[in-house]
């Protein structure tokens, strides 16, 4: 819950103070570039999901969040460099980065990601939409109702209701040429850490949705985070 609570942290903040220039962005962008950002959402989930695992040492325990982070922001400036062809071109790649990061994350709690709950998870992570969303809560709505009991395809589908428009507004705020290169590796940085964040959220709940099952383990934790809110002096989002 801690975990879920901090995601939208220092480097959202300052990114959400650009929200203007982002706003300005999206309005460029014509209806029929924004489904091809849809489309690339969807092919790069399918593509990751297939190849996040290639490579990776099932026996190594550590994370290497820092270095995909870091790899993303490179990834994210080259795309804005070049403003909107550039951009559409690098979507896949930052959406294949970011499940490579989740799998890693997934084995360095000792997870097995040949088993198809884990792989599924993986997935699962994308649900969480992205860090500049207003309603972060509907996405964790999403994510503990919606998601139980489908295919690997229509879970993929499910999830990119979520995962394109943030998509759409990495399209929208990087497509100024050169400009969009700094725009760019900020938000692959805050959105890289974004997902490794609900990435351990997701994997981390496992062996309590294995114990107690899913539906009641997900409540529990909406419960949880509805919990620390009050705590906080916030209004509680699940418990009314």
């Amino acid at each position: 819950a801690e975990e879920y609570l901090a995601a939208r942290g220092a480097l959202t903040t300052a990114l959400e103070r650009a929200a203007s220039v982002v706003q300005r962005g999206m309005m460029r962008l014509p209806p029929d570039i924004q489904r091809l950002a849809a489309e690339r959402a969807r092919e790069g989930l399918e593509l990751a999901f297939r190849l996040a695992i290639l490579g990776l040492d099932p026996e190594r325990r550590r994370e290497s969040a820092g270095a995909y982070r870091l790899t993303g922001a490179l990834s994210g400036a080259l795309g804005g460099f070049g403003g909107l062809p550039t951009t559409l071109a690098e979507l896949p790649v930052t959406t294949g980065l970011i499940m490579r990061s989740v799998a890693d994350i997934a084995r360095a709690r000792g997870l097995d990601l040949g088993a198809e709950e884990v792989r599924r998870a993986c997935i699962e992570v994308f649900a969480f939409g992205g860090p500049l969303e207003e309603d972060d809560d509907a996405d964790l709505a999403f994510w503990m109702t919606r998601l139980a009991g489908q295919e690997v395809a229509q879970l993929i589908a499910a999830v990119i209701a979520r995962y394109a428009p943030v998509l759409v507004t990495k399209l929208g705020a990087q497509a100024a040429p050169l400009v969009g290169a700094a725009v760019g590796a900020g938000l692959n940085l805050v959105y890289m850490d974004f997902y490794q964040r609900m990435a351990r959220v997701v994997f981390d709940l496992l062996p309590l949705e294995r114990a107690l099952g899913r539906e009641a383990a997900r409540r529990a934790f909406a419960a949880r985070v509805d919990a620390k809110r009050r705590a906080r002096g916030e209004d509680a989002r699940f418990g009314r």
